[in-house]
C-alpha cells in the first residue's frame, strides 16, 4: 500500500515538473520571440540612419503655426475628462492660450463628420453596458474603456446626447464655424485610417458649401500613411501637413525623413517611447519640429524641450504655463 501510494506521488511530482517546463519552454520561446521581433523592427527603422544627415535642412520657417508647442489631445482636457472633442474642452484650452487643437473625426452611421475619437469609447453617451475586462491602457498611456458592442450612432442621436452628461457634442459643421470665429486657431484634423479620403473630400466640400474655404489654411492634415499626402493633395492643396511617425508604415527613420523634407512636412508627431531613438535625433538636427504624445507633466516637457523636442500633444498642459 505504501509502495502505491509512493508511486503515485513520483509520477503526480513527474507530472507537474513536466507541465511546468512544458509552460516555462513555451514562456521562453514567446520571449525569444518577441526579442527576434523587437530588433528587427529596430534594424528596419533604424536602416540608412546616419544617411539623414546627408539630407537637407528644413529652412526657418515663421509660420505663426509653429508658435505652438501644445497641441491639445481631442481639444484637450476639462473637469478630468479627455477625449472629448466638445464645445467646453475647446473653449476651456482655447481661453488658456492654446492655439492649435487636435480633433477627431469619425463618421456617424448616416456619412455626417463629427467629432469623435472612437465610436466605442464610453463618454456616458450610452446606456450600454461596459466590461471591466474592457478597460485598458494604450501606447500612449492613456486608460481608455471600450463597451461590449458598437456605440456609432447617426448624427441626431450623437448631436443630441450630451457627453458626461453635460458637455457639448459638436460636428464638423461646429468646428468650421468655431474657426471662423476664432481667426487665431489651428486645428489638426485627425481622420481615422480607413476615412482619410472621404474625410477630407467632406471636410473640403463642406467648408466651400459655407464659403468658408479659407479656414483650410489653418487645417493641419495628420497623415497616417505616404500615399496619404497626393490623395488629400488631390482633394485640396493644404499647406499644412504633419506626419505621424509612431504609426507611418514602414517605419524607417530615413525614408521618414527623405520623404518629409521632399514634401516639405517639417512637423512630426512621435510617441514618448521613441524619443531617444538616434532617428529622431537625427531629425531634430535637421530642424524637424518634433511633438511628442501624450505628455500630461510639466516637468517631464519641460526636459524633452531641453532635449531638442519642439512640443507635445496634451491633455492638461497649455500654452499660457510656458515661456516660450
Amino acid at each position: 500500500m505504501k509502495k502505491y501510494i509512493f508511486t503515485s506521488f513520483f509520477v503526480l511530482i513527474c507530472i507537474f515538473v513536466y507541465i511546468c517546463s512544458e509552460a516555462y519552454i513555451h514562456y521562453a520561446i514567446t520571449c525569444c520571440r518577441s526579442f527576434i521581433a523587437q530588433n528587427r523592427e529596430y534594424r528596419m527603422m533604424h536602416k540608412n540612419v546616419d544617411k539623414i544627415c546627408s539630407l537637407p535642412n528644413f529652412k526657418e520657417n515663421t509660420c505663426a503655426l509653429f508658435d505652438n508647442f501644445i497641441i491639445s489631445h481631442s481639444g484637450g482636457g476639462i473637469n478630468g475628462y479627455s477625449y472629448t472633442n466638445s464645445r467646453e474642452a475647446w473653449d476651456y484650452s482655447y481661453s488658456c492660450g492654446n492655439r492649435l487643437l487636435d480633433a477627431d473625426c469619425s463618421f456617424t452611421t448616416d456619412s455626417v463628420l463629427v467629432l469623435k475619437h472612437e465610436w466605442n469609447d464610453n463618454l456616458e453617451q450610452t446606456d450600454l453596458p461596459m466590461s471591466k475586462s474592457n478597460i485598458w491602457i494604450d501606447r500612449n498611456g492613456q486608460t481608455r474603456y471600450n463597451l461590449l458592442k458598437d456605440n456609432k450612432m447617426d448624427f441626431r442621436t450623437f448631436m443630441s446626447t450630451l457627453i458626461h452628461k453635460n458637455m457639448t457634442p459638436q460636428s464638423c459643421e461646429d468646428m468650421i464655424r468655431y474657426m471662423q470665429t476664432h481667426p487665431d486657431l489651428y486645428v489638426a484634423t485627425d481622420m481615422k485610417r480607413n476615412d482619410v479620403v472621404a474625410g477630407y473630400y467632406y471636410l473640403v466640400s463642406l467648408a466651400k458649401k459655407m464659403k468658408a474655404e479659407y479656414v483650410l489654411d489653418r487645417i493641419v492634415v495628420s497623415l497616417y500613411e505616404y500615399s496619404d499626402y497626393d490623395q488629400v493633395k488631390n482633394i485640396y492643396p493644404f499647406k499644412k501637413f504633419a506626419m505621424r511617425q509612431y504609426i507611418n508604415s514602414p517605419h524607417n527613420y530615413y525614408e521618414l525623413a527623405e520623404f518629409c523634407i521632399n514634401h516639405q512636412i517639417r512637423m512630426v508627431n512621435i510617441s514618448k517611447c521613441y524619443v531617444g531613438d538616434k532617428g529622431i535625433k537625427e531629425m531634430i538636427k535637421k530642424g524637424f519640429l518634433v511633438y511628442v504624445a501624450v505628455v500630461d507633466d510639466f516637468d517631464e516637457f519641460e526636459q524633452y524641450r531641453k532635449n531638442g523636442f519642439w512640443g507635445c500633444c496634451s491633455n492638461l498642459l497649455h500654452q499660457s504655463d510656458f515661456q516660450k
